[in-house]
């Protein structure tokens, strides 16, 4: 880890970019919220909120930390913004991918927990789904109308 901070330092200032190295704490963080996630097969099943709390905050960290890296003199609370919400549709999106074997590993996203609870995952996939349109609506209608100008 210390070679990777040592390249990004050597691309982007520390003192002209906190952002960029702030968001690499996140991830950090992130990651080690994340290890909640992962339940031994006799402990009870971890909080349906508490887990989706981490899958926002872990997806949004991962691309929004890439927006700051590489665009870092030109972002945007816009861009941060779009950074985020896409990390979060990407996390959720491998979430489904990897539903049965988390299953069986006990690492629990919220489509596990809905197996667990016998509960369809297509209401959550549906909300999935809605969360990418209206994302992608108001960044495609954010940079349409900056064209008009």
């Amino acid at each position: 880890m210390a070679r990777q901070v040592k390249f990004i330092e050597s691309e982007i200032s520390r003192q002209d970019q906190p952002s960029a190295f702030s968001s690499l704490v996140a991830i950090l963080d992130a990651q080690t919220a994340s290890l909640r996630q992962h339940v031994p097969p006799s402990a009870p099943l971890p909080n349906f909120q508490d887990i989706l709390d981490i899958t926002v905050y872990k997806g949004g960290t991962s691309v929004m930390a890439d927006v700051f890296m590489s665009r870092a003199q030109d972002t945007t609370p816009d861009s941060e913004l779009f950074g985020f919400l896409l990390g979060t549709a990407l996390q959720f999106v491998d979430d489904i991918q990897d539903a049965i074997s988390d299953r069986r590993n006990h690492h629990h996203t919220v489509f596990t927990l809905n197996m667990c609870a016998g509960e369809a995952c297509d209401p959550l996939i549906n909300r999935l789904l809605h969360l990418i349109d209206i994302s992608l609506h108001n960044r495609y209608r954010q940079t349409d109308s900056a064209k008009v100008r």
